[in-house]
């Protein structure tokens, strides 16, 4: 329990600093990490994997939720993070008679309603 409440409060740190611009989720290696699992005596190879594998997991999350509010990219561009077998799976659900055309794209997103 005291290595997790260490990383999560770690997170936040770290969080706050990406927040005031002095920190990037790019850095795999945030600074510090390790000195202050060893002043907690909580150094191991696994805790400080976890801890990268749980910065890496927000990073992504970061970047999937500012392409998502980017308000810029609002058109017909596909999602970085769209796989073929992804859009093959979403297509699945349509049938060949259902005809989605630009008009019904549209209305179906129109704040006029």
């Amino acid at each position: 329990m005291r290595v997790a409440t260490t990383i999560h409060a770690y997170y936040n740190y770290l969080e706050e600093k990406v927040e005031e611009g002095e920190l990037s989720y790019d850095e795999i290696h945030p600074p510090e990490l390790l000195e202050t699992l060893k002043q907690r005596d909580m150094y191991s190879v696994g805790v400080t994997e976890t801890f990268y594998d749980g910065w890496k997991h927000m990073a992504k999350a970061e970047k999937s939720y500012n392409e998502i509010i980017d308000m810029s990219s609002i058109g017909y561009r596909r999602s970085d993070i769209t796989t073929d077998s992804s859009m093959k799976l979403y297509s699945s659900f349509f049938d060949q008679s259902s005809e989605i055309n630009q008009v019904r794209l549209c209305t179906c997103c129109s704040y006029s309603n």
